[in-house]
């Protein structure tokens, strides 16, 4: 996206939904698996909490051009990502 000044924003909207109140949780599992929070992968109820996680990996990728885990195949990664600790 790109706004009047050409300040460049970064959005996805291909999976959102808009929660009723500020508290509410989802429990689906969809997304990118490297850009996944744990608690989406273990089938966990999140919240906007997993959208920060998202971002931070984004901000991962656009430092090292690439997300944590790309060597790996994707449910590899998911496992990883759910059971192991950031470091």
């Amino acid at each position: 996206m790109k706004l009047p000044r050409f300040q460049p924003k970064l959005a996805d909207f291909g999976i959102s939904c808009q929660l009723q109140n500020t508290w509410a949780r989802r429990n689906t599992q969809i997304g990118s698996p490297y850009w996944m929070a744990p608690e989406v992968i273990k089938g966990e109820a999140y919240n906007a909490t997993a959208d920060i996680w998202s971002l931070g990996i984004t901000c991962i990728e656009m430092a090292d051009c690439h997300p944590p885990y790309y060597h790996i195949p994707p449910t590899r990664a998911m496992f990883v990502i759910s059971t192991k600790p950031p470091s």
